[in-house]
This record gives C-alpha cells, sequence and structure tokens, in this order.
C-alpha cells in the first residue's frame, strides 16, 4: 500500500495537501483511472452485435454450400453406398473391456459423457 501512495503522489504529482484530503476519508484512498485506448475504442465501435443470417455472414458464391453447414444436416448420416463396408472383429474378442483406457479429470470425464451422450442421440454410434 505505501509503495502505491508514494507511486500515486510521483505520478500524479499530487501535493501533501491533496493526499492529506484523499486520506481524510474513512475508505482506504485510491486513485480510479478511467482510460480507453483508441484501438479499444474502435474495436467496440467495430463489433456489431446483432445476429446475422447465413446469407448476410457469408458472399453470396458460397450460398450453394448451406448444407454444409447446417446443424439439422449435421445429425443425420449419409446415405448408404456401395463402398460402405464393416470390420469384422474376432470371434472370440469381448464384446466390452471393463477398464478406462486412461485417467481423465472429472471436468474432461464429463465433457466425454456429454460428447458420447450427444453422438448416440444423433444415432453415429
Amino acid at each position: 500500500m505505501i509503495e502505491s501512495a508514494i507511486w500515486a503522489l510521483e505520478t500524479y504529482n499530487l501535493d501533501e495537501e491533496a493526499w492529506e484530503q484523499l486520506t481524510d476519508e474513512e475508505e482506504e484512498p485510491y486513485i480510479a483511472i478511467h482510460k480507453t485506448m483508441t484501438a479499444s475504442k474502435l474495436a467496440q465501435k467495430a463489433m456489431d452485435h446483432t445476429e446475422k443470417t447465413f446469407e448476410q455472414m457469408v458472399p453470396s458464391q458460397y450460398h450453394r454450400h448451406q448444407k454444409v453447414f447446417s446443424e439439422e444436416v449435421s445429425h443425420r448420416f449419409l446415405p448408404k453406398c456401395t463402398w460402405d463396408h464393416t470390420i469384422n472383429l474376432l470371434l472370440d474378442a469381448p464384446k466390452t473391456l471393463n477398464c478406462k483406457v486412461y485417467p481423465l479429470a472429472i471436468t474432461e470425464g464429463d465433457a466425454l459423457t456429454n460428447f458420447l451422450n450427444e453422438q448416440l442421440q444423433k444415432g453415429y454410434i
């Protein structure tokens, strides 16, 4: 606290009388500096907080690829094709393995569970 008070006295050229006025109050003295940089102001002005549609965000020459970015389309598999094939496992292989492949933190385990549940809902697994 002492170092910051000395720094404030030196930086803002406060004389002892001004410092006494600040410290006469019952609260701990402080100096609030409200300064924003030009870059911050420009960034705030440039940000448009309104939600935009796909047509507004994507150039018109790419509108034909809209299905690629569709959330609804991502929830289903592509239709079956002739080159789809199965992977045959060994006959004597166990159906499940009762072990952890590697340890996870609690948050990582929760994230993995949520991901697996989403994939099950979509029918991917």
